[in-house]
């Protein structure tokens, strides 16, 4: 497995901030919680080359997602059918989760235990 150079990387991170607009940076600055601390540390260093004050994003934690009720829509004996209806959702810009795909993946023959 190769090793990352940390000063590559510390470069690469910086050159390709300097080369993103004002509102490039700001809306990467909004998500801030994803990026590792190499690139945390080289936006804010190109944050403030440019002053620009920008508040870095924290993480929202899972608080919100557990306050939301799932409604069941469908449900498949397939799961390519169900992986299927799922994207399609979630390209109409809804947005969609499968509840037991992971268990139908480590055996396929459970998705039939549900039938009636």
């Amino acid at each position: 497995m190769a090793t990352v150079d940390p000063e590559r990387e510390r470069q690469r991170l910086a050159d390709s901030y300097a080369g993103q607009m004002d509102d490039e940076l700001k809306a990467i600055a909004t998500k801030a919680y994803q990026l590792t601390d190499r690139a945390r540390t080289a936006l804010k260093q190109e944050l403030a080359r440019r002053r620009l004050t920008v508040e870095l994003g924290e993480d929202p934690g899972w608080d919100e997602f557990e306050l939301r009720e799932m409604v069941t829509v469908r449900q498949f004996r397939d799961l390519p059918e169900a992986l299927l209806a799922r994207d399609s959702l979630v390209s109409a810009g809804i947005e969609a989760e499968l509840a037991d795909d992971n268990m139908v993946r480590v055996d396929w023959f459970i998705s039939n235990a549900w039938e009636a």
